[in-house]
């Protein structure tokens, strides 16, 4: 987590002084965001790091399926002021099925995870088609800004 955010202060101080040498203007740090390319830059950058999250949370309810009285997760995106992407992790609300068991005491009651399987194999699918079209957004923008670097020179 702390490397991605590196690599966006790396990325942002090597635009700032490229465009103020381009320029000629100095770039403050208030309206650097509204430079195209950062903008895409945070923008995918969030968009990988909230679909992370939920294939995350995909695989932690595939894994505990099994498991007696798991309760799942599911991650909710929200758009945040910035125009990145915010995640909400909340646990599902759906009853979890219960069985009859036979045990030491008898029979007993119960309670299986809430977890359907059904769900979550689609929804990792598409999560990992998000994620890889954050991936070709931060890939689009390193092939403009090289570009755009190679008409200034």
């Amino acid at each position: 987590m702390e490397n991605r955010y590196m690599i966006v202060l790396i990325v942002r101080h090597a635009i700032c002084n490229w465009y103020e040498k381009w320029s000629g203007m100095l770039l403050s740090s208030r309206n650097i965001d509204r430079l195209p390319m950062i903008s895409a830059y945070q923008s995918a950058l969030s968009g990988l790091q909230a679909f992370s999250t939920k294939v995350t949370a995909n695989g932690n309810n595939i894994a505990n399926i099994s498991t007696e009285g798991f309760k799942g997760s599911r991650v909710l995106l929200e758009q945040a002021v910035s125009g990145s992407v915010s995640t909400n992790v909340e646990q599902l609300a759906t009853p979890p099925h219960s069985v009859y068991e036979t045990t030491t005491n008898g029979y007993e009651l119960v309670e299986l995870s809430n977890v359907d399987l059904a769900e979550e194999i689609p929804d990792m699918t598409l999560n990992e088609i998000y994620y890889k079209a954050n991936l070709r957004t931060i890939q689009a923008t390193n092939e403009m800004f090289g570009s755009l670097l190679s008409l200034k020179a």
